[in-house]
């Protein structure tokens, strides 16, 4: 159940450290083996031991670019104690600063912490927040809570805001979690959006707020939810100008224009030049 929740949660490209590490990996695999049977039997000690005075733990932890790292299995079934032998200070280069691997993404898009979110590890989760790992780490431009909210998943959102995520990341074109939701017509995340705080009218790189996405989508309802929730009817794009209204009328969904239309000022803003 936790892996099929893992594997639906995750719908970005792989992040990759790149080919060094797996260079150094096949060079050091007797004790990569070793040290990959300590975490998966929980035994932070040995694991602890293995890596103690090592220059090379980054490349130790890291399994492949599938995989991710021995975090990412600590993550799903380990202790805090196992997590933090893995993190000690005094194992990597530059002490006090955190090490990249833990906000590293495996195949799925998901990183250690987004893991042991998703498995309900909580013991694991805390010890990652408290070494430092991100709630907001991307995968190509996007947080776990933003591609939840493509695919629509509430629980997933829960968990991240219950975690302390950010209720409006933003896409590399600038587009919400908020945005993205209601494009898709997906009410229970839009709502659990707004009453964590998303900003109801942030605007994308072209003046798109997510009342423009759910218009322009046909998403009738979550354009009523929205209008509901405050959302300004009469708000332009930046470059044509376009209101919501318009949108939605362009795009032949009568649904969303009527919705649009029983919204004060609507229809005077969609003609005021």
């Amino acid at each position: 159940m936790v892996r099929a929740r893992l594997a639906s949660a995750a719908n970005a490209p792989k992040f990759k450290l790149g080919p060094l590490i797996a260079a150094v990996c096949t060079l050091t695999a007797p004790l990569s083996e070793e040290l990959r049977h300590a975490v998966e039997i929980d035994d932070a000690s040995r694991t602890a031991a293995l890596l103690a005075g090592r220059s090379d733990v980054s490349s130790l932890l890291w399994l492949s670019d599938d995989e991710g790292s021995l975090l990412h299995l600590a993550a799903l079934d380990g202790s805090g104690d196992l997590v933090r032998s893995l993190l000690r200070e005094q194992n990597f280069v530059e002490p006090g600063k955190i090490p990249a691997i833990i906000d590293a993404a495996d195949g799925q898009g998901l990183t250690a912490l987004h893991v042991a979110l998703l498995a309900g590890n909580d013991d694991a989760r805390m010890a990652l927040l408290n070494s430092g790992a991100s709630l907001e780490a991307e995968a190509y431009g996007r947080t776990l809570l933003h591609r939840a909210a493509i695919g629509g998943d509430a629980d997933t959102i829960q968990l991240l805001l219950d975690a302390g995520a950010s209720p409006s990341p933003r896409a590399p074109d600038g587009g919400t979690a908020l945005a993205a939701a209601a494009a898709e017509g997906h009410l229970d995340v839009c709502a659990l959006l707004l009453h964590a705080g998303a900003e109801i009218d942030a605007p994308n790189a072209d003046g798109h707020t997510p009342l423009h996405a759910a218009a322009s989508a046909g998403a009738a309802a979550a354009v009523g939810l929205l209008l509901d929730a405050g959302a300004d009817a009469a708000a332009r794009s930046s470059w044509e100008r376009q209101t919501p209204l318009q949108l939605a009328a362009i795009g032949g969904h009568a649904d969303a224009v009527r919705a649009l239309l029983a919204a004060p000022g609507c229809a005077a803003a969609a003609v005021d030049a």
